[in-house]
């Protein structure tokens, strides 16, 4: 009787179990973000030139980002190279190496509605140029890192559907070539910076060019201050398997301290991402 007794009970506990299970969840886990795009770049030094220049850069991006239910972190880098023009009289061209890089930390506030989540917290990035001018001779070559400590907010909306049908030209209702639940997310994140450090150069910015090397040591210096604002918007697309698709817009603008060597600069990537999920899907609890 006993051993009867213990077998119902485990399969009524299996039945249970069972029955917890859900629908996986595509939104949370560990990843690796592989991809590319473009940015548009506007930069000024007013050390250098009073002239804005301006153009199209490469970019390769690279970024491990884990998301759980209460919080969530990332660590990111991006790589861009291109030529910014300057037109006036004549026209004056510059390259840049331009590499940004961050992390940040976010927790989960509370539920703004079904799906939809408020974040914050903080946020370190920072960017590197290596500039070249040839008009200037040995003016050419600057090198400036800029990098903050920021304050962070972000809504997330996760958006699940269920793909058995779907509708042609938005007006007739066709049966899905590949049905099933999609599960797609927009984000938005803000960071807005309370502790900006700046290394950059100084006056002069003559090298000896007779050495035919540069210190960027003595040449460059460190300061406080300037305005900057962070903005990222991300579209996520969820596989099957667990892995995503992604398409960021990130916008930047930053201005420097009110002296001689004010640097400013404004940049727009859009930037194109393949998530490699990390570990197991995991499954929702009801």
């Amino acid at each position: 009787m006993k051993q009867y007794l213990l077998i119902g009970l485990l399969f009524y506990a299996s039945i249970s179990l069972w029955a917890q299970e859900g629908p996986p969840q595509y939104h949370l886990g560990d990843y690796h973000a592989i991809g590319g795009g473009g940015s548009l770049m506007k930069i000024r030094d007013l050390g250098v030139s009073p002239i804005y220049y301006d153009g199209f850069l490469g970019l390769g991006q690279m970024e491990f980002v884990t998301k759980k239910e209460r919080f969530s972190y990332s660590i990111y880098g991006t790589y861009g190279y291109g030529i910014l023009k300057a037109t006036r009289l004549s026209t004056y061209q510059m390259s840049i190496h331009n590499i940004n890089y961050g992390g940040d930390f976010l927790h989960h506030i509370r539920e703004l509605g079904p799906n939809l989540q408020l974040k914050a917290g903080g946020s370190l990035f920072g960017v590197f140029n290596i500039r070249n001018n040839p008009s200037f001779r040995n003016n050419s070559f600057t090198a400036e890192s800029i990098n903050s400590l920021a304050a962070s907010a972000k809504i997330e909306w996760v958006i699940e559907r269920n793909g058995e049908k779907r509708r042609l030209l938005g007006l007739v209702p066709v049966k899905a070539i590949n049905p099933g639940r999609r599960v797609q997310k927009l984000s938005y994140q803000l960071n807005v910076p309370f502790f900006t450090a700046i290394w950059s150069p100084a006056f002069p910015y003559l090298d000896d060019f007779t050495e035919g090397t540069i210190d960027y040591n003595r040449k460059n210096e460190f300061k406080l201050g300037g305005f900057r604002l962070s903005n990222r918007f991300d579209y996520h697309y969820y596989l099957r398997n667990g892995n995503a698709l992604r398409l960021s817009y990130n916008w930047e603008i930053f201005k420097g301290p009110n002296d001689f060597g004010r640097i400013e600069y404004g940049q727009h990537q859009v930037l194109f991402a393949f998530l490699i999920r990390l570990n197991e899907l995991q499954t929702y609890e009801k």
